[in-house]
């Protein structure tokens, strides 16, 4: 029997490749993808990871040579590149040719790169603004009161005194004089100051105040320094280019230019002081000869010629650049690493390298053409199972009768392994694989399906691959304890699944606890011409043994009337008398227990004496194994003698809730009285 493929469907099976615990996990449909596409799909995954073993084999052996021929690269080419490069013919000469280009080259770069001359930038000062601003003179100031306070300063004070009774006009409050604190009032003199030293007065003297302000910005030393660099960065810079284009600037003695424009600031900032002290008298902008308003004005000439100068100097150096850009050093020394390179890459030792390179190359991406072959080919593939897979389960859930079918059975990858993902179509709704939680009100997987309906689709699956599976006919299966969970309806089914897999495997070995099950594939089967043998595992000391087992005569049980009215009343049935199918309830018990254990209780035993045998039961009686459920069987005789003492349990009412209850609990103590170890 060695090497003969093994197939068992048990509650490990379930466990590992359906669910636990109620919930689906992604490792269920990571196990159940691997169960329904079978050994061929397997063969060809396994396929496909050799083959990437043997790519990531060749890769790692690529990744070594291009380490080793990166070494022989001059410049940013990478490996492939360098690998496809062709001989070249005479390239030791053209290399030559190439490094002399670059040689005359390097110093034309410095051309492209080295500053042009920057232009002379005056202090910008409107003249013309300033004399209209000195030559301007009040208005609305009355002849008299002008003439007796100029008379006044004249006589009393000096070329400040405007300025001072200017001030001092502030300081009057309460016609007081500021001064001695004498009245004011009628006092001739001080009306001709409030005359003359009026708002415009005040407005005008803001005036002047703020041309004094420009004319220092204007021209303050910051300024003046900004020349003296313009000068000295173009007098540095001309050395070089009177080397590549002609260059004619004047001389220019930016110590001059300065000492002129701070000669001016001062004069201009004199004369708007005197202004500002007598602002109704008239200021004459460059009146007199020696005023540095000549030198400024030569100045001025002086910096056009020279910015005149600036500007051609700069066009022939725009001019030789555009010259120079036709012919790059960057290209050059581009085409002199190609030559380079190619002269490298056919050396003897290189040559070697990048043949290798190529050779490993090539296979690779054979293997790679191989891998894309056979991912398409197990995609098809396990399209196909999973789909013919998807019909396969839902015939065999509509043999068992269930409500639900699948919907939808899909491949899905998760952390690029593949996994089988399904939805539940319960009467037309939709219903997920994901755990929504107890209190969720979303229907999932644990909240929708019974235990029975559970295991009918662990089952259905098994079922299922092994009607896909076309070598079935060469494997073992083992069902262990099918009918465990399933709902009695499906019995009869699941005898004829169990006969069905029976008639196309090598061998079936069927297990169960369930003698009656066991009878009825055993008849079916041997209905099959199928060659079967019963045998059972009787206790041996503290094992057991395998031994040969009678089912024929073992399985037989008494008439089960009882136990059908229990069940069609249950199932639904109308216009039942409920006392009848009441008094059904300890005939059905009394029965079960004298056929699964003959030795212990006679033919006239009542329900009662059994249950005192029962509780009275020592080791090794195998009563013993029903002590746990006397309080279960206690209470249904309760009940149940009611209507199991002739016709005077006829006036006994039972409800159709009561009823219901206590007939469920009858068949359940009944059926687990058959599996009782």
């Amino acid at each position: 029997m060695d090497g003969v493929p093994l197939e068992i469907f048990d509650e490990t099976f379930v466990a590992e490749n359906v669910y636990s615990g109620q919930a689906v996990e992604p490792e269920h449909r990571l196990n159940l993808h691997r169960f329904a596409v079978g050994d061929q799909a397997v063969i060809v995954a396994r396929q496909l990871d050799e083959l990437s073993k043997e790519i990531t084999a060749k890769n790692t052996e690529l990744r070594q040579l291009r380490e080793a021929i990166q070494r022989y690269i001059d410049g940013d080419m990478n490996v492939d590149e360098f690998v496809n490069l062709q001989p070249v013919e005479q390239v030791d000469q053209q290399i030559a040719s190439l490094q002399q280009l670059l040689e005359s080259l390097r110093g034309i770069q410095q051309v492209l790169n080295a500053s042009s001359f920057r232009r002379i930038v005056l202090p910008t000062l409107d003249l013309n603004e300033l004399s209209v601003t000195l030559a301007t003179t009040l208005t609305g100031i009355s002849a008299e009161a002008e003439r007796e306070v100029k008379e006044h300063i004249r006589r009393c004070m000096d070329h400040r005194g405007e300025s001072w009774i200017a001030q001092g006009m502030d300081y009057i409050r309460e016609n007081c004089c500021p001064f001695c604190g004498q009245d004011l009032e009628g006092v001739s003199l001080i009306e001709a100051y409030k005359a003359y030293f009026a708002t415009a007065y005040s407005n005008f003297k803001r005036q002047v105040a703020a041309a004094g302000e420009t004319v220092g910005n204007v021209l303050a030393e910051p300024q003046l320094s900004g020349l003296r660099s313009t000068v000295l960065e173009n007098e540095r810079i001309s050395h070089f280019w009177r080397q590549h284009v002609k260059v004619d600037l004047p001389q220019f003695d930016s110590e001059w230019a300065t000492r002129i424009l701070a000669d001016l600031r001062e004069y201009v900032q004199d004369l708007i002081r005197r202004k500002s002290q007598a602002p109704v008298e008239v200021v004459t902008l460059g009146s007199d000869e020696m005023s540095p308003l000549k030198e400024y004005r030569a100045l001025v000439d002086q910096v056009r010629l020279y910015n005149e100068a600036v500007d051609r100097a700069n066009e022939a150096i725009l001019e030789k650049r555009r010259e120079l850009r036709a012919t790059s050093s960057t290209d050059v020394e581009h085409r002199l690493n190609l030559l380079r390179n190619a002269r490298t890459r056919f050396s003897q030792d290189v040559r070697e390298l990048c043949e290798a390179y190529n050779k490993l190359l090539e296979e690779k991406n054979e293997l790679e053409h191989d891998k894309n072959k056979t991912r398409q080919m197990l995609e098809e593939l396990s399209a196909r199972l999973l789909r013919d897979y998807g019909d396969a389960i839902n015939r065999v859930l509509a043999r068992f009768g269930a409500s639900f079918r699948l919907a939808e059975v899909r491949e899905t990858h998760y952390g690029g392994t593949a996994r089988l993902d399904y939805e539940l179509d319960i009467n037309g709704y939709r219903v997920g694989l994901e755990d929504t939680g107890r209190r969720s009100p979303r229907p999932c997987f644990r909240s929708t399906l019974s235990s029975g309906d559970r295991t009918a689709l662990a089952f259905a699956f098994f079922l299922a691959r092994m009607d896909g599976d076309p070598s079935v006919a060469d494997r073992i299966i083992v069902l262990d304890d099918p009918l465990s969970s399933l709902d009695d309806g499906r019995q009869t089914q699941t005898v004829q699944e169990v006969v069905r897999i029976a008639e196309r495997c090598r061998q079936l070995v069927l297990l169960s606890h369930d003698r009656y099950f066991l009878a009825q594939v055993w008849k079916a089967a041997r209905r099959r011409s199928c060659d079967v043998r019963a045998l059972r595992l009787p206790r041996h000391g503290d094992g057991t043994t395998i031994a040969p087992w009678d089912i024929a005569s073992e399985s037989q049980r008494p008439p089960l009337r009882e136990f059908f009215v229990l069940k069609d009343y249950l199932d639904g049935e109308e216009g039942v008398d409920l006392n009848s199918v009441a008094s059904c309830i300890r005939p059905l018990l009394e029965n079960s227990l004298r056929f699964r254990f003959p030795d212990e209780f006679t033919m006239d035993d009542t329900l009662g004496e059994m249950i005192r045998k029962i509780r009275n039961a020592r080791e090794p009686s195998p009563l013993v194994r029903l002590q746990p459920r006397i309080g279960e069987l206690e209470d249904i005789d309760a009940y149940a003698c009611r209507f199991h003492h002739g016709s005077a349990g006829m006036n006994v009412q039972t409800t159709d809730a009561e009823l219901r209850s206590f007939a469920t609990r009858a068949l359940e103590f009944h059926r687990a009285v058959d599996i009782a170890e």
